[in-house]
């Protein structure tokens, strides 16, 4: 089931290089935004990347993305940091769950050297206030974490736990629900980074 709009954004610093190990991140709109603190921070050790995209597991252009993605410029990536829970709503529990084991296997089987990354996803808030959990949306996310956490056990991936540190942060977030001021993604930039450098 397609979104009322898809999109899908690549992103390849310093891509003309290859002295330097590359790291991959893919998720969505919350991805994109940490994104640019990421990159600062790492780029001493590595070079980032980036497929940021609506489209959620259950969409099988997910795969094609990421494939694209990957053999870009022909780069190899030592770390791949995986975060996407916060589209595809129409999903059931049990769909999210197997979805998200064929993209980890597609990602072992794509890039073997790769240590991955699950993030669990952000907390959903209710619109125009941010001190207040949409209960619904929020029951559903931590279905999907707990799924991403057995998922993650099963096929030995580290987990990035960004449920926790982002929620009950009121003054991170904007009003629309989902995304973060700029405070909330550079936090959340460094909290990426940390679990990205710690792989290398």
């Amino acid at each position: 089931m397609l979104e009322k709009t898809e999109w899908c954004s690549f992103r390849w610093e310093h891509a003309n290089k290859h002295d330097k190990p590359r790291v991959m991140l893919v998720g969505d709109s919350i991805t994109a935004g940490y994104f640019p603190y990421v990159a600062s921070i790492v780029e001493d050790q590595a070079y980032a990347s980036l497929l940021a995209t609506s489209k959620a597991v259950d969409n099988p252009d997910l795969i094609h993305e990421m494939a694209y993605a990957f053999r870009h410029g022909n780069s190899s990536y030592e770390v791949i940091h995986f975060n996407n829970g916060l589209h595809g709503w129409h999903v059931s529990q049990e769909v999210y769950a197997n979805k998200l084991e064929e993209a980890v296997i597609w990602l072992k089987e794509h890039a073997p050297a790769a240590k991955i990354i699950l993030a669990l996803s952000t907390s959903v808030w209710v619109k125009g206030q941010p001190a207040a959990p949409d209960q619904e949306k929020d029951r559903i996310i931590r279905f999907r974490n707990e799924s991403v956490l057995h998922i993650a056990q099963r096929y030995q991936c580290e987990v990035n736990d960004l449920y926790t540190a982002m929620n009950g942060r009121p003054e991170y977030r904007t009003d629309d629900g989902y995304h973060f001021h700029e405070i909330g993604k550079r936090e959340q930039g460094k909290i990426v980074a940390a679990v990205i450098l710690a792989k290398l």
